[in-house]
């Protein structure tokens, strides 16, 4: 998936929002979810068929959301990395994320 491309019927989309989630099941309307991170962002989203996962950092950590349904996402802060991701897609068995320096 790229950024903004369909997927179940949904355009999610989190490029320069910071920690805001954009989402449309018609690409005209659009549903806000917001975040709260201190100190950090999002950067991408990828979807696998079932599930969306998105990617950014904050001052705590690595930060990773997921969701089934590209509305209501649960959030994973990994406090033992310091990581800082930038893209990520779904390869067809698994997600694959690259980032600063030799984070993958």
């Amino acid at each position: 998936m790229e950024r903004g491309d369909i997927c179940s019927r949904r355009f999610p989309d989190c490029r320069n929002l910071g920690t805001a989630i954009l989402n449309s099941s018609d690409g005209v309307n659009w549903i806000v979810n917001t975040f709260f991170v201190p100190h950090g962002e999002l950067r991408a989203i990828a979807w696998s068929g079932n599930l969306f996962v998105a990617i950014g950092w904050s001052l705590n950590g690595l930060l990773i959301l997921t969701s089934p349904d590209g509305l209501v996402w649960t959030d994973k802060i990994l406090y033992s990395t310091t990581a800082t991701l930038y893209d990520i897609i779904w390869t067809g068995h698994e997600f694959i994320s690259v980032g600063w320096g030799t984070a993958i």
